[in-house]
């Protein structure tokens, strides 16, 4: 029987190349740090502060401050803002609120336009929060920031809020304050960040980017074609939700670039070639205001970074080595070892043809996609299982006989049709007298020999025979019907011959007893008249019986026809067909069974060997090969 095989097979994985992957390496940079300065307000006598949102810290922190004589300018973004709205609400009247101007990060600036003055960057809206990271700003950036807050407040802001209780006022450009205001160096301003950086970078022969692996966008945009990078540096932080895909950004980039992952939080982002460095917020938006600082001096490092992972943009796997921890470019937040070897289990394959069945297994899993790479089988070499199932044949299917079934059945009715002729010849035959069983022993000894042929013949099958074989089987069953005609014909004719030679002997006896009786009369009797008629019956009955010796039976007389035709038309054995039936259109197989359903039709082996020999059978009967299931 042919049974479901467990193959196994062991694929190597060492050509296979990687593509933007993460490599852990101990490295550590002590070059490029940036100072975590919190605002100073104790000797500030005027503060402007900057945001897209106020929190309930900065909010009660601002207020706080205003009570203490302090004089606050306060920028936000949409006054619908649900934050912004419990600002105004609290601080409009004791500051003076404008909104209207999307922002990204945040600054503080104090007593600016003096020589105290001062001004603290945040990546976020968030100032007072013990997790936000506030830069403060050089005297030179100072200057810029001052002029840019005043430009979008007094320029580009929208609306104004007095006190608590009045409709924010709708402001118009002539009511503002300061009228001239130098702005080509103000890179927060609206659409001026990107251009800044791309024209301070134009010419940059390397870059060192640090941000967060969250916060990418950026890079496709600043980042100048064809720039041959240094070092860009992503966090990967396990606590975020969502961890964009960067292999765009691997992608773009040149063979000198080089990735690198940081288990530490990242609150600023800074980008920085040997001239220049900027420090922008989280999340800038191009078209919109980015608080940013720009150090000429390039002072900000990195140096509180003590691990990290290096991207390598390519890599065969055969290079790298047991026990190395990987991350993909594409999904940084899974770590996978290197390993020797890995073994798999495949699911189970249920193979819909035979040839499948028999194919190589490792060619028929990759057909089927079960052995693609797989970041989870992360090994030189994998050991492969699968269990792999033939074809098996439906539980609905039922034997197809071709009409054979039907042949056989007529093939022994007509042999039983024929053997009962003789047994009502037998049956027939005990009734007979002696006399005539004697004088036809060797025919019923013939009839035996028929019947011993009949029961041969019930064993014969003719649909695995050999066209040959059934042409021979017909014959002999063509001159078996023809013998047992002969026999009962011949028994009957010799039935018939006997009684009539009995009955002519009785007749040719009475006729010599009536004559004898007369010639006796004749020496007795003395009357001339009665003498003459005596020799006249005498003579009558010597010429009937010359008459009745001329005629005794002889053999060859057709005497049987009537008795034959009583035995074929008797109850037992009325219009019986002993004729040969005709054969079925189609043949069966020679190798292998035939089942049907519905859904066409199925030949089953036991066997591979009988493969090839069965396709072709398969074939002529329009079938599918399968196997029984055990």
């Amino acid at each position: 029987m042919i049974q479901a095989k467990r193959e196994q097979f062991l694929i190597s994985q060492k050509d296979i190349q990687l593509q933007n992957i993460f490599l852990k390496k101990n490295v550590g940079y002590d070059n490029f740090c940036i100072s975590n300065e919190r605002p100073d307000f104790k000797s500030a006598e005027v503060i402007c502060i900057a945001a897209n949102e106020l929190g309930i810290d900065e909010v009660e922190k601002l207020a706080y401050l205003s009570k203490s004589g302090k004089r606050i300018y306060i920028l936000l973004g949409d006054k619908n803002n649900t934050f912004n709205q419990l600002a105004i609400k609290h601080l409009a009247g004791q500051c003076l609120i404008r909104a209207g101007v999307t922002q990204s990060g945040s600054v503080i600036l104090t007593n600016p336009n003096t020589a105290d003055k001062k001004a603290w960057i945040c990546a976020t809206e968030t100032f007072f929060s013990k997790d936000s990271s506030v830069v403060k700003a050089n005297q030179k950036t100072v200057d810029w920031l001052f002029q840019t807050f005043c430009y979008l407040f007094w320029k580009r802001a929208t609306h104004e809020f007095f006190s608590q209780d009045k409709e924010p006022r709708e402001i118009r450009p002539e009511t503002n304050p300061v009228m001239d205001i130098f702005t080509d160096k103000l890179y927060c301003k609206p659409n001026m960040l990107y251009e800044s950086i791309l024209a301070d970078l134009e010419y940059a022969s390397s870059l060192d980017i640090v941000t967060s692996i969250h916060n990418t966008h950026w890079i496709h945009e600043i980042l100048p074609e064809n720039k041959k990078c240094q070092n860009i540096c992503f966090l990967l932080s396990h606590d975020d939700e969502y961890i964009p895909d960067i292999t765009e950004l691997c992608n773009k980039t040149s063979n000198g670039f080089i990735a690198e992952l940081f288990n530490e939080e990242i609150h600023n982002s800074i980008i920085k070639n040997t001239n220049v460095a900027y420090l922008i917020p989280n999340y800038p938006i191009k078209e919109e205001v980015n608080w940013s600082c720009v150090d000429e001096d390039t002072k900000y490092t990195i140096s509180y970074y003590p691990h990290n992972w290096v991207l390598k943009k390519s890599e065969d796997i055969g290079n790298l080595q047991v026990n190395d921890m990987i991350r993909f470019a594409d999904d940084p937040d899974v770590i996978y070892n290197m390993k020797v070897r890995s073994e798999v289990t495949l699911e189970k394959i249920n193979a819909t043809t035979i040839d499948e069945f028999c194919k190589d297994p490792r060619k028929l899993c990759e057909e089927k996609d079960l052995i693609q790479f797989d970041r989870d089988r992360l090994a030189y070499d994998i050991s492969y299982s699968i269990e792999i199932h033939p074809p098996y044949l439906p539980k609905n299917a039922k034997r197809e006989c071709l009409g054979w079934d039907t042949f056989q059945k007529q093939w022994t009715k007509n042999l039983e049709n024929i053997d009962s002729r003789i047994n009502k010849h037998i049956k027939e035959k005990s009734n007979w007298k002696k006399s005539v069983i004697s004088r036809i022993q060797g025919k019923e000894h013939k009839l035996a020999e028929c019947q011993e042929n009949i029961s041969r013949l019930r064993n014969v099958t003719f649909h695995d025979k050999s066209p040959g074989s059934r042409k021979q089987y017909e014959s002999e069953y063509q001159v078996l019907c023809k013998n047992i005609d002969d026999l009962i014909s011949a028994s009957l004719d010799e039935k018939k011959l006997v009684e009539m030679e009995e009955n002519w002997k009785n007749k040719e006896q009475e006729i010599i007893q009536n004559r004898n009786k007369k010639n006796e009369q004749l020496k007795n009797e003395k009357d001339e008249k009665k003498i003459s008629n005596i020799k006249k019956d005498i003579e009558r009955l010597t010429e009937d019986l010359e008459r009745h010796q001329k005629n005794k039976p002889k053999r060859g007389i057709e005497t049987t026809s009537d008795d034959l035709g009583k035995i074929l038309k008797s109850p037992d054995n009325d219009r019986k067909d002993t004729s040969f039936p005709p054969y079925p259109n189609e043949e069966l197989p020679s190798s292998g069974i035939l089942f049907s359903n519905e859904r066409g039709r199925y030949l089953t082996i036991d066997s591979l060997d009988d493969l090839e020999k069965s396709k072709s059978e398969a074939a002529r009967l329009h079938a599918k090969i399968c196997v029984k299931e055990i």
